[in-house]
């Protein structure tokens, strides 16, 4: 990977955008998307980052969070008695 391959990959991580944000995470292997979630993480919580940075960081990780959670189940909530 490039430095500009970076600089684009990082840019749409961090752009807010969900679709930017899956397109550079679906291009990118296992490792990689570990590797970049644990940057992220660490973008999130550690000092030496500008609070931008850090908004975009946690913003990202909501996202991904919120598109890899189990979805409610759907449905009535309380189950119909048989007919």
């Amino acid at each position: 990977m490039t430095e500009a391959d970076l600089e684009s990959l990082w840019s749409a991580v961090l752009s807010g955008d969900l679709d930017r944000l899956h397109r550079a995470m679906d291009g990118l292997g296992a490792g990689a998307r570990f590797h970049v979630m644990e940057h992220l993480q660490q973008m999130a919580t550690e000092a030496g980052w500008q609070p931008v940075q850090r908004s975009n960081a946690r913003r990202a990780l909501e996202l991904l969070r919120t598109e890899s959670a189990p979805s409610a189940p759907k449905g009535p909530s309380e189950p119909r008695s048989p007919g």
